[in-house]
């Protein structure tokens, strides 16, 4: 879910926090929309390979959000 930061990201006080707490703190620095159309990509070259030999394809990621909404 870190793959974008929100353009205007100010420096951290605590730039280690994320780190230290393994928990995604700072909300400008995750689950930006841009992260969905990568994950959408991602999808689709799966579904290419499905396409030419007809085997499903799985991705399987880790990612923390702070609400069931997100998650969908």
């Amino acid at each position: 879910a870190g793959l974008y930061k929100h353009p205007e990201l100010p420096d951290s006080d605590d730039p280690e926090a994320d780190a230290r707490t393994r928990d995604s703190v700072n909300p400008l620095a995750w689950n930006q929309p841009e992260v969905h159309d990568v994950w959408r990509h991602w999808r689709s070259v799966c579904e290419e390979y499905t396409a030419r030999d007809g085997s499903e394809r799985l991705l399987v990621g880790e990612v923390s959000v702070p609400t069931a909404r997100e998650h969908a």
